[in-house]
């Protein structure tokens, strides 16, 4: 059964169903604000599995919910075989599955990372299959190609995209943001310096009070999270700040880690301090900040908590592109890092 979350009440409203077609698959429930409707969790999977977890989920322009999880999930030395599945989430936890197929000669690996979703639902995928990796994409009607970006991914590969209102993808790799021209070719953002071992630290962080400078004189630190607003700024998050780059290229420090937790009222044991810092853009297009080491989302305009124990669920989510403009969390265990068994993630709406 699924759940209705409202502050500390629980209300049963939701079955589970079987796989079903796109063509009958209903909008999810819509949450109202402040609400928290769970929409899918370890019961609705059906099938026997050994962990499980949301690796990323996106709202879809029809209602539905592109979603990838994880039936054997991976913790710390765990070596148990992962079995990922890639579906559409629908109504009454209706569970389309998405199969890979063969593009270009080569078949989508399972493992295969989805990495962003644009508004008219085209779906980014960083495939490693091959060697080097590629980039693939998925049209709404389920039509997939690969994207002819030349990415340098010697060392982490893409692991931050996110896709702008007007279909505009950005992804970073291990040399820079970039954006993807529809031929392939890549117009770089800013550039990266990213950790490549405990000697190279990467890049320096950028002074708190810095003025806003041209973009293409900056060198980040490797990105932990990626948005891009309403009226296309980009806005990119590293292990010490946020910077926002308008479209004129100009790159303005936002806030720093350090001056964010102070802000939020958070006491972190990490020297210097940091978040993972998620981001995501908000239905009325503010800033949201996601970490799932504190557990929390937290919007820059405050700053101020939106809900604790959940994380965003993707980078680079925009809750204005859902058609009931809520914002989808990954519900975690409020122990869980704590010793022992954990509680499985739940996929859940927060009505904003």
């Amino acid at each position: 059964m699924k759940g209705v979350v409202l502050v500390a009440a629980l209300v049963l409203f939701v079955g589970c169903g079987a796989p079903d077609t796109v063509d009958s698959a209903r909008p999810l429930p819509d949450a109202h604000p402040g609400e928290q409707v769970t929409l899918f969790t370890d019961d609705d999977v059906g099938e026997d599995l050994y962990r499980f977890g949301i690796s990323a989920a996106f709202p879809l322009p029809d209602g539905t919910v592109l979603m990838s999880y994880d039936l054997a999930a991976e913790s710390a030395g765990d070596e148990t075989p992962r079995r990922p599945r890639l579906a559409v989430l629908a109504a009454d936890g209706v569970l389309q599955p998405v199969e890979r197929p063969q593009v270009n000669g080569v078949e989508v690996s399972d493992v295969a990372i989805l990495l962003a979703v644009g508004p008219d639902g085209t779906a980014y995928f960083s495939d490693r299959a091959e060697h080097g990796g590629r980039l693939v994409a998925r049209s709404p009607d389920d039509r997939w190609r690969v994207v002819p970006a030349q990415l340098t991914t010697d060392f982490a590969g893409p692991s931050t995209a996110a896709v702008g209102p007007g279909g505009q993808l950005y992804i970073e790799d291990d040399v820079g943001l970039h954006l993807v021209n529809a031929d392939g070719s890549l117009d770089t953002v800013v550039r990266i310096d990213g950790l490549t071992g405990s000697e190279d630290p990467g890049a320096p962080p950028l002074p708190a009070g810095q003025p806003p400078v041209p973009a293409q004189d900056v060198v980040l630190s490797d990105l932990k999270g990626l948005a891009v607003g309403p009226d296309g700024t980009v806005v990119a998050s590293t292990r010490h700040e946020i910077v926002a780059i308008d479209q004129a290229g100009t790159l303005a420090v936002v806030t720093t880690m350090a001056d964010l937790q102070t802000d939020l009222g958070i006491v972190s044991t990490l020297d210097p301090p940091f978040l993972w810092s998620w981001l995501a853009i908000d239905a009325d297009g503010s800033l949201l900040v996601s970490d799932s080491y504190q557990q929390l989302v937290a919007d820059l305009d405050g700053p101020t908590v939106v809900v604790r124990n959940a994380v965003v669920v993707s980078n680079g989510l925009d809750a204005s592109q859902s058609p009931h403009h809520d914002l989808l969390l990954r519900v975690l265990d409020p122990d869980a890092l704590e010793a022992g068994p954990q509680l499985p993630d739940r996929l859940a709406a927060f009505g904003r």
